[in-house]
C-alpha cells in the first residue's frame, strides 16, 4: 500500500528537491535517487533498502510531500523521518492511498499513533 506524508494546504513553506535528497544521501548512503529532467509534480524518486525491504517513495511538489511504498513499519519510520526535516510550523498528514484516514503528522507523533489507525 502506498502511503503519504504531505502539507495539508499551502503555508508558503517549500523544501527544494535537493535539499531533500541532500538529507536522503545523508541518512541513507546507498540510496538510489532519480532526478526527473521532465516537468512533473515528482521531481525525484528514490529507493532504499529498510528492515522490511525495499522502501520505493517519490518527492512531490503538489502537495508538497512525499509518498512511500513498501513494508508498513518501514513507511512509517521514514514519514517521521520526513517530519523531522519540516519545521514545526508546517502541518503535515500521513495518509493512506485510499483517504481511509489521516492523522496529523507532528513532532510527537509516534508509530504507535500511526500503527493505531492504519495497522
Amino acid at each position: 500500500m502506498i502511503y503519504f506524508a504531505s502539507a495539508p494546504f499551502k503555508t508558503g513553506w517549500k523544501m527544494e528537491p535537493s535539499q531533500f535528497a541532500a538529507s536522503l544521501v545523508r541518512d541513507w548512503p546507498a540510496a538510489k535517487i532519480r532526478h526527473h529532467t521532465f516537468a512533473s509534480t515528482f521531481p525525484l524518486d528514490w529507493k532504499i533498502e529498510m528492515p522490511g525491504g525495499l522502501l520505493l517513495g517519490d518527492f512531490s511538489y503538489a502537495p508538497l510531500g512525499i509518498t512511500v511504498d513498501g513494508d508498513f513499519d518501514d513507511c512509517i519510520a521514514f514519514a517521521l523521518w520526513f517530519r523531522s526535516l519540516v519545521p514545526a510550523a508546517q502541518p503535515l498528514l500521513f495518509y493512506d492511498e485510499g483517504f481511509s484516514a489521516d492523522v496529523p503528522l507532528t513532532f510527537e507523533t509516534t508509530g504507535e499513533d500511526l500503527r493505531a489507525v492504519f495497522g
